[in-house]
C-alpha cells in the first residue's frame, strides 16, 4: 500500500526512484572536496581554499541477479541529485559486495564517486 503524506508538499517518502535490477533500501550521497587553510604570519586562518569538490556515496538493496559491473565502470544512479555544486561529471563504481543468507533475498551493496572533471571511465 502506497503511503499518504499529509501536509508534507514536496517531501519524498522512502526511496524517490526506482533502480534497474536493484530493490533500493538505501541510497546515501554526500558532497565533499579538499580544503586548506591559509594563515597569516601569525599563524591566524586568514583565508580556506576549496578543491577537488566530488560525490561519494553509497547504495544497497535486493537483487534478483548476480552483480556484471566492474570496479572502475561508469553507472547510471535513478537518485542522484545535484549537490553542494557537483551536478556533472561521471559515476563510477568504486566497491561492491553481494551478501547471501539463509531466510534472505540476495543483497547487493556498493559505492561510488563522481568527479566533475572525469566525463568517461
Amino acid at each position: 500500500m502506497a503511503a499518504t503524506l499529509v501536509d508534507l508538499d514536496g517531501f519524498t517518502w522512502a526511496v524517490g526512484a526506482d533502480q534497474t535490477g536493484l530493490n533500493l533500501e538505501a541510497f546515501e550521497q554526500k558532497a565533499m572536496g579538499k580544503q586548506t587553510e591559509v594563515p597569516d604570519r601569525l599563524g591566524e586562518t586568514r583565508g580556506v581554499v576549496f578543491y577537488d569538490n566530488h560525490i561519494e556515496g553509497s547504495f544497497s538493496g535486493e537483487t534478483n541477479a548476480a552483480p556484471t559491473g566492474e570496479i572502475g565502470d561508469t553507472i547510471v544512479l535513478a537518485n542522484l541529485v545535484a549537490l553542494g555544486g557537483v551536478s556533472s561529471g561521471a559515476i563510477l563504481l568504486y566497491e561492491l559486495t553481494l551478501t547471501l543468507g539463509r531466510e534472505a533475498l540476495r543483497k547487493l551493496s556498493g559505492t561510488f564517486k563522481q568527479f566533475p572533471g572525469v566525463t568517461a571511465a
